[in-house]
């Protein structure tokens, strides 16, 4: 529901989540990509103080289509793990396939390069 919530600075949620030991952060809803700036630096405060957290993103852009866009997108995509990309198509939706909602959506996963590589055990 909008308007309804807490409202935290970054500070806060790092605090939150170096406090309760989370090493896995994921973010979702109001697409991270569109936020770029803020995201980026909350990844960047998390990695400071938990330098072994693993950090994924879900976004309605494709991996393809980050790189058309402003320049702190590929920073954010830099500093995450995993990726679930693609739009939430109704017509696609699947309650048999994990961490997504409709089949078009794709995990992706670095590989020990720091390459993108598509997860082929989820997709």
């Amino acid at each position: 529901v909008f308007g309804s919530g807490t409202d935290y600075t970054i500070k806060e949620v790092v605090d939150l989540v170096e406090k309760y030991g989370h090493k896995r952060v994921t973010l979702s809803g109001g697409d991270p990509f569109w936020n770029a700036t803020e995201c980026v630096y909350l990844c960047k405060e998390l990695r400071k103080r938990i330098p072994d957290i693993n950090i994924w993103a879900y976004t309605g852009l494709t991996l393809e289509e980050i790189g058309f866009h402003s320049d702190l997108k590929p920073d954010l995509l830099r500093l995450l793990d995993g990726l679930v990309d693609g739009r939430f198509i109704e017509s696609l939706k699947s309650e048999d396939i994990r961490w997504r909602g409709s089949t078009n959506q794709r995990i992706w996963t670095r590989d020990e390069t720091g390459a993108w590589t598509l997860n082929n055990e989820y997709n």
